[in-house]
């Protein structure tokens, strides 16, 4: 099981710190891998939450891949990073909260295609 997770940990935590790297660097070509909204469905100040939040995931992510890594090499502190991995995740609740609240005042947050995807991404990553 350790092994199938520490897998689990690495493929995500990498997909997800690669991922903001390509955010911050360029959201329009995000939007187009489809690791972001694309550019014409969201509005301009969610564009910028998305990439300060990728700055933020950039800095915490490194956890989660790091996890997997001990937990391949069966390292002794595999739970402790995994401890601190899981409650990073925690903060996935602020971004369900964020997304609300833009959504309730108006601003594009995206297609309801994408809201969807980012929703279930969110339980995902809690989970």
């Amino acid at each position: 099981m350790r092994i199938v997770l520490g897998i689990v940990c690495v493929l995500l935590g990498g997909w997800a710190w690669i991922g903001q790297i390509i955010t911050i660097i360029s959201y329009p070509l995000a939007g187009k891998l489809r690791l972001q909204e694309p550019v014409e469905t969201i509005d301009p100040i969610c564009q910028r939450a998305e990439i300060n939040t990728a700055k933020w995931d950039l800095f915490v992510l490194w956890t989660l891949l790091a996890t997997g890594i001990l937990m391949l090499a069966n390292h002794s502190w595999w739970p402790y990073l995994a401890l601190i991995s899981a409650g990073v995740y925690l903060d996935t609740g602020i971004e369900i909260a964020k997304y609300k609240t833009l959504k309730a005042e108006g601003i594009r947050i995206g297609t309801p295609k994408f809201q969807r995807v980012a929703l279930v991404s969110f339980f995902v990553e809690g989970v």
